[in-house]
Parts: structure tokens; sequence; C-alpha cells
């Protein structure tokens, strides 16, 4: 599987594997032949700019600027959400988890003193042993997808 953060990257990388794979064929001379299967499972997942911007605006409002982690970036994450966002505009984002900084999930509490007093905030990642879910996502979650709808509902 070739899994990229766009479109063009992954028909280059795909075009490329094949190429080196039939340049190591040729030269192993005529006794060797290659037959390159790339298996296309997964759209890349890319971002609506426009959507992106609602669920930044909207997070804003929702749980403050200062709970938002960077800049939106590339990834490899949300391959199932790719074939949503590859058929209509939309915005793959993460809501935050991390059972190690539950102060992040509580709106009152000041997130830079806490990290001060706490050390800044460890990452575990999902699909590993260690990760346990922090459930305060959850109303935070909720919280981003109401403000979404409201976004979506106003009149323009």
């Amino acid at each position: 599987y070739v899994i990229t953060d766009t479109h063009s990257v992954k028909s280059l990388l795909t075009s490329r594997i094949k190429q080196v794979a039939q340049g190591i064929a040729i030269s192993h001379g005529p006794m060797c032949t290659i037959d390159v299967q790339v298996i296309d499972g997964y759209p890349a997942c890319v971002n609506d700019a426009k959507c992106s911007d609602a669920v930044l605006e909207t997070a804003r409002h929702v749980i403050g600027s200062s709970r938002l982690v960077g800049p939106p970036t590339p990834n490899m994450a949300g391959e199932d959400f790719a074939f949503f966002l590859s058929r209509k505009p939309g915005a793959f984002f993460f809501i935050g988890s991390n059972p190690h900084a539950p102060f992040a999930m509580e709106p009152t509490v000041d997130v830079q003193a806490e990290e001060q007093v706490h050390g800044e905030r460890k990452v575990v990642a999902h699909h590993t042993p260690e990760f346990d879910l922090h459930e305060g996502c959850l109303a935070v979650g909720i919280a981003t997808w109401v403000g979404l709808a409201m976004h979506r509902l106003r009149p323009p």
C-alpha cells in the first residue's frame, strides 16, 4: 500500500517505485523480470480549506486558542475518512484524548500554568497498549460538532 498526504505525491511515488523496480530488474540481465503491483488502498486524506477554517474558528470559540495544538499539518492519519473527503468537502481533525494531559480537557484550567507544574503534555500513540482514552475529550468533541453545526446553519 502507498499512503501519502497529497494525490500528486502518491502518483509520483507509485511511478518511481515502478521505475526503480524495473531498473533493478534490468541491471540483473534478461533472466530477471519484475511485476510491480501497487494496491491503491486509500486515497490521500486532504482537507478542504474552507472546512478546515470552520473547524479552527469553532475550536477557538469552544475550547480557546491556547488549547489548539499547533497549525494543521499534513499527516497520514484518517485513512478511512479519506474516502469521505474524496467525495465531499470536509475536514479531518483531532479532538485530543491524551490521558497524560487531563488538564487540556478542562476549559477552566490554565494550560500554560499546569504545564509549568506538571511538565509538557506527553503523547501516547493510539492503537498501543499504553493508550487510555481521557473521557473529557467526549465533551470537547460534542461541543466542537455542535459548534460546527451552528456555524454551518448561520445565515450567509
